[in-house]
């Protein structure tokens, strides 16, 4: 299996592992970000969707 970032290029098999290495962290940074996310949400935030301040698709948005 290729990475993204490695797709269509001819580079050597360091430079892949140093590539690899940083998918890797850039996908274990992602996957925190969208658990810090999910945290803040509320317990019932499936159901009160349809609210203005509640988005289905990103976290509880603070009214200012």
């Amino acid at each position: 299996m290729h990475s993204i970032s490695l797709e269509k290029k001819r580079i050597t098999e360091h430079a892949r592992m140093e590539l690899d290495e940083l998918n890797i962290k850039c996908l274990q940074i992602l996957r925190a970000m969208i658990h810090n996310e999910e945290r803040q949400l509320p317990a019932d935030w499936a159901t009160r969707t349809t609210e203005h301040n509640i988005s289905k698709y990103g976290g509880v948005f603070c009214r200012v």
